[in-house]
C-alpha cells in the first residue's frame, strides 16, 4: 500500500510542477502585460507560487480525508477485521509528516516555472509573433 501511496504522490506532484509550466506558457503574454505595467517580478513569481501552494493544499487535505475515510470503511465492514476490538486507530503524526513532505515536494516542482515566470521580459513577451 505504500508503494501505491508514493507512487500516487510522485504522479501527482509531477501532475502540478506540468500544471504550473502549461500554466506559464500560456498566460506568457499576460504576464508580459502586468511587468509593463510596473509588477515586480518577484510579485510575478509570488502570484505563481501562491497558485501552486492553493492546489497543493487542496490536494493534500483532500487525499487525506479520502484516504482516512476509506481506511475507516474498510476497517469496518472487512471480514479481515471482525475479530478485533478497540477504536479505529489514526496515526496523526504519519500523515502529518507525509503531507509536509508532499507540500515541500510539490513547491520544489513549482519553484522552476515561477521562476521562469518571472523572468519574462514585457517587451518579448507583449510582442505579436503571429
Amino acid at each position: 500500500m505504500q508503494g501505491f501511496l508514493a507512487l500516487g504522490l510522485g504522479v501527482g506532484i509531477t501532475g502540478l510542477g506540468v500544471v504550473m509550466v502549461r500554466a506559464v506558457r500560456e498566460r506568457r503574454r499576460t504576464i508580459g502585460i502586468l511587468r509593463a505595467l510596473g509588477f515586480r517580478a518577484r510579485t510575478v513569481r509570488r502570484s505563481f507560487l501562491w497558485e501552486s501552494t492553493f492546489v497543493a493544499v487542496e490536494g493534500i487535505v483532500l487525499g487525506s480525508l479520502l484516504g482516512v475515510l476509506t481506511t475507516w470503511l474498510m476497517y469496518r465492514n472487512s471480514a479481515a477485521f471482525a475479530g478485533l476490538d478497540g477504536g479505529f486507530p489514526v496515526e496523526w503524526g504519519s500523515i502529518g509528516v507525509l503531507a509536509a513532505a508532499t507540500f515541500g515536494a510539490s513547491l520544489l516542482a513549482t519553484l522552476g516555472p515561477a521562476r521562469r515566470a518571472a523572468a519574462i521580459r514585457p517587451a518579448r513577451a507583449v510582442r505579436v509573433s503571429d
